[in-house]
């Protein structure tokens, strides 16, 4: 947007708002008609986005690491303020309609004490000579990223500052284009716990083609490199960005405009295991919602985004989430929230859809605040007469749409600025069953400023692993209270529709925004810790001087007392002699009883760690969250498995590690089962005697890792299927009665990998002692084999199927075997890197073989 652009609507819609404020009877029956319609969900529209297609990629490169960017200079705040372009108004803007009355207002902040103060405060990046700042952050195992108009930093989660500021588009050096030479703006920043990655997006904003650049690393460590994508939007410029991680996709949400018409609300899925795997032109579906009727996608729709290590149910769509006002100025007949669907098929993208699926009717609420009506001049400061936006003109909820499954339930809980008796507050809500029968389990409107004076806007909410609620805001008024960083909550026990623990300080402010715009916001975070999942942080922007745009920024963490860290009580202890504390000063710390492996599954936190005291059988165990299962040193930690499977992991999302542990079968099914999740690793463990069944046996989306483990005496030692990523590295496969290591598609648009290094696959029966196979016409398989040993089997190497199946060797030996390396099916390419080595088998090769030597 550009200065001395005109209010939305113009001078009809003040007017038309100002008419508003008449008290009459008629307002009274709305307001109870409203109040009544709360209880009710309505029938969805039936209302569908334009499916336009895959979106285009411009360009794609891998970039260096970030730490070694150039760090951007200080902005001059000597010189006049800039105004970002974007937010602008769509000119569908009407007539605002009729004001409500909120019937569930919080008129104070609750308990005294306050909430739990900060873990962590500090600032981060301040003014970059623009505003306002669209502050964002997001925040990894180790590290914290901030994003702003127009700069990105990496920091510690002390807060030192690691990398960086960097101007935005140096995360483009060399890659050329507008994403390169553009410093537009509108960042978003978002870390997917599922697969270790960050995420960093921003727009370009000049024309005539527009973009959206996209960088998401190429490790955990967001000061290394990233891949880095030109998406083409065309001529539509995509507003206001926002970025979402879901299960098997990235979703986005724009709001476009084409020579300052606007075009509609953009919805986008990307995908995501082609993003991760650093595809140069990853699946990207792309449609635009219809402007009408125009209130049920308003000024905008949020992307649920995924809190937590649990997956939405499988073929679950990806929800985007809208407001609507009745007094607002699109026409609406209610006040609801709008819930969109967005069911994405990668493999067949005229088959995705983007649908209006609910209407969900809300408790009365009004977004325009009476001091401004449709302007940004709206929230007082002290020492000034210059106002600052509200936010509440825009009909749209407020970044984020925080998505979290719970197992008993799914919930997205997002918030919204209205109106409370004349002073800012924030509308709150928690959905639940998005998919199912969208309903508002709870809701409430945070506005102590009609006691204490004080407005409270502009807020981010999310919720920890235990159901608690926390939510950031802006405070602010015209006598003392300068625009600061406030927070706030619930714990999930509380009286539904309340905020009742308080208040926190992040930081109080120290001054007043002068410039003319009245720009503020455009978001701001509330995110949760992957560690613990369970401390939140919050970043957005105050001013610690009066300035025309000299904003800073901060960010600050807090928990909830019940809140476990790693370390410390998310720690069980094991004994396999006793099932709870009789062996603890025998076996385990004082402080901490000893228990049965499936007992401290039940009870360590997700993220935690399972620790084996000393040598025993402890029994199988089924893992349902994100935890560590530990020999301690010089410990030989067993489990025998009579019936069924050892370990068995089937929830998704979750994040498992074996280290140090010993299975046995004595009549059962596997040894490992695992067919949901988002990674295995196994460390250092010994698999035997599964005789009709498999050591290890992996699939669906997710990744396994095998390291220094032996399987031996199973019928197959590891299964992979069905889009498993898979490396196993120094391990030893021997003496598996029908396969060494089996690799499959069965499924239809899956892809299946494995990478052998450094490992040994000797006498594995009669079958095979590494099979690649495809069963399906549209089921990948890739299997490269590097530095290993196969031996001694029926067939050493086979790669077969009608569908794509393709090994690779490098520097391997197949020696001993029956048939050393078998090759047949249509779809089965077995190849050389030439420079391995095929010996002494009964026949070396058989079928279409490129490349051996030593034949």
């Amino acid at each position: 947007m550009r200065l001395g652009r005109r209010t939305p609507g113009g001078a009809h819609w003040e007017a038309a708002f100002s008419s508003r404020f008449i008290t009459t009877a008629i307002g009274v029956i709305l307001a109870v008609a409203s109040l009544l319609a709360s209880i009710e969900t309505e029938a969805a529209a039936p209302v569908a986005g334009t499916n336009r297609g895959v979106l285009r990629v411009e360009r794609f490169d891998v970039s260096g690491a970030v730490r070694d960017l150039p760090v951007a200079p200080q902005a001059d705040l000597g010189q006049p303020p800039v105004e970002r372009r974007s937010d602008l108004p769509t000119g569908l803007e009407g007539p605002l309609g009729p004001q409500d009355t909120d019937p569930i207002v919080q008129r104070s902040v609750g308990q005294s004490p306050d909430i739990p103060s900060t873990l962590v405060s500090f600032d981060a990046i301040s003014s970059t000579g623009v505003y306002p700042p669209d502050t964002n952050g997001e925040v990894g195992p180790n590290h914290y990223v901030q994003m702003v108009n127009s700069k990105y930093a990496v920091y510690s989660k002390s807060g030192s500052l690691l990398a960086g500021p960097f101007n935005i588009n140096t995360l483009w050096s060399g890659f050329g284009g507008a994403c390169e030479t553009e410093n537009a703006g509108d960042p978003v920043v978002v870390y997917d716990q599922f697969v270790d990655r960050w995420i960093l997006m921003q727009f370009t904003a000049a024309g005539p083609t527009y973009y959206l650049c996209v960088a998401l690393s190429t490790t955990g460590d967001p000061a290394s490199s990233f891949y880095r994508w030109a998406f083409s939007t065309g001529s539509n410029f995509p507003d206001y960005p926002k970025f979402a991680v879901w299960s098997d996709a990235y979703l986005a949400s724009t709001r476009e405009f084409a020579s300052s018409s606007f075009q509609g609300i953009g919805a986008y899925a990307f995908s995501k295991a082609q993003m991760v795997a650093g595809n140069p032109s990853p699946t990207v579906i792309s449609f635009l919602a219809p402007t009408s009727p125009s209130y049920l996608s308003g000024d905008g729709l949020l992307p649920a985004d995924i809190d937590g290590w649990t997956w939405p149910p499988t073929g679950a769509p990806g929800y985007f989430v809208g407001s609507q006002d009745n007094g607002g100025p699109y026409g609406a007949p209610s006040d609801a929230l709008n819930i969109w669907k967005l069911s994405y098929n990668f493999a067949n993208p005229p088959a995705s859809s983007f649908v209006h699926a609910n209407t969900v009717a809300t408790s009365a609420f009004d977004s325009m605040l009476a001091a401004c009506g449709g302007t940004r001049n709206c929230v007082p400061q002290p020492g000034t007469a210059q106002r600052i936006d509200h936010q509440g003109y825009r009909q749209r909820v407020l970044h984020r749409a925080a998505y979290r499954n719970f197992g008993t339930h799914e919930a997205i809980v997002t918030n919204q600025s209205i109106e409370a008796s004349a002073m800012s507050g924030i509308r709150w809500w928690e959905i639940r069953s998005p998919n199912a029968s969208p309903t508002i389990y709870q809701e409430g409107t945070y506005a102590p400023g009609t006691t204490d004076g004080i407005h409270r806007w502009f807020g981010s909410a999310a919720q920890d692993k235990y159901g608690d609620m926390a939510l950031g805001y802006s405070v602010s008024d015209g006598i003392s209270t300068y625009p600061g960083i406030r927070y706030t909550g619930r714990l999930a026990a509380d009286t539904l529709g309340t905020l009742p623990q308080g208040e926190g300080v992040i930081v109080n402010g120290g001054g007043s925004q002068t410039g003319s715009a009245a720009r503020w916001g455009d978001y701001s975070s509330m995110t949760v810790d992957p560690n613990d999942d369970c401390t939140f942080w919050y970043t957005t922007e105050y001013y610690a001087t009066t300035s025309a745009t000299g904003w800073k920024t901060r960010v600050g963490s807090f928990k909830f007392p019940h809140c476990k860290v790693a370390g410390g009580t998310q720690r069980a202890y094991v004994s396999a002699t006793a099932g709870n504390d009789a062996n603890a000063s025998l076996y385990c710390p004082a402080t901490a009883p000893c228990r049965w492996f499936q007992t401290a599954l039940e009870v360590v936190e997700s993220g935690g760690e399972v620790v084996a005291m000393h040598s025993g059988a402890y029994g199988a165990a089924v893992v349902t969250r994100s935890v560590s299962l530990t020999a301690a040193p010089g410990v030989h930690a067993g489990i025998s498995v009579f019936t069924g499977n050892g370990v068995t992991i089937g929830t998704p999302g979750v994040n498992v590690i074996l280290r140090g542990i010993s299975i046995v079968g004595a009549g059962g099914s596997n040894g490992i089962y695992m067919n949901a999740g988002a990674k295995l690793s196994i460390e250092n463990c010994a698999i035997s005697n599964f005789s009709a069944g498999n050591g290890i046996f992996a699939s669906g989306a997710a990744k396994l890792n095998i390291t220094n483990t032996l399987l031996h005496d199973n019928q197959v030692g590891v299964t992979v299927r069905d889009g498993i990523k898979a490396t196993i590295t120094k391990s030893k496969l021997r003496g598996n009665t029908a396969n060494g290591i089996l690799a499959l598609g069965v499924v239809a648009d899956s892809n299946t990998s494995i990478e052998i290094s450094r490992s040994v696959v000797q006498g594995n029966g009669a079958d095979w002692g590494i099979s690649s196979q495809s069963l399906w016409a549209t089921a990948g398989v890739k299997a490269f084999i590097t530095r290993s040993a196969v031996s001694n089997s029926g067939t050493g190497i086979a790669v077969t199927g009608s569908g794509p199946s393709t090994v690779v060797l490098n520097r391997t030996r197949v020696s001993g075997n029956a048939t050393g390396l078998y090759q047949s099916g249509a779809g089965a390419i077995l190849k050389s890197l030439g420079n391995n080595t095929l010996t002494g088998n009964g026949t070396n090769a058989s079928g279409s073989i490129s490349s051996i030597p030593f034949m």
